[in-house]
């Protein structure tokens, strides 16, 4: 899904980026999110396991394709389609190090009346070297 920002949202001092409705998301269902602000786009995934909801990056950081929305999920982790690499949902670690150390970028979020916000610092950092705020 493609979502155009035409505003954001300031939490206890923070900018959010609002995006979609919990109930989008299904259970342990990657779901594709592209969010676009100022003509630059990220695309992210997002997943609910647990009742739980994440949003990591979309490239997996093993040869850096833009394939985890196609993943599965398995034991709280991701599981990358491609090459089978699994990325622990909680803290981005490949959960076997012995295949690699690289992380799964991890964007910081919060629910506000159903809907789900991303730190809009946390997308965008790494690209531009600043901060938002």
């Amino acid at each position: 899904m493609r979502f155009f920002v035409e505003h954001t949202l300031t939490i206890d001092g923070t900018e959010f980026v609002p995006t979609v409705n919990v109930n989008v998301l299904k259970e342990n269902v990657p779901f594709l999110l592209e969010i676009e602000i100022n003509h630059t786009s990220k695309r992210i995934t997002l997943v609910k396991t647990n009742g739980i909801i994440y949003a990591i990056s979309n490239t997996c950081p093993h040869q850096h394709r833009e394939s985890l929305h196609n993943g599965y999920i398995e034991n709280n982790c991701i599981v990358c389609p491609e090459h089978g690499w699994t990325f622990d949902l909680e803290t981005g670690e490949n959960v076997d190090s012995s295949i690699g150390k690289q992380k799964l970028k991890k964007y910081d979020l919060v629910i506000q009346n159903q809907i789900i916000c991303i730190k809009l610092n946390s997308l965008f950092k790494e690209k531009w070297g600043f901060d938002f705020e």
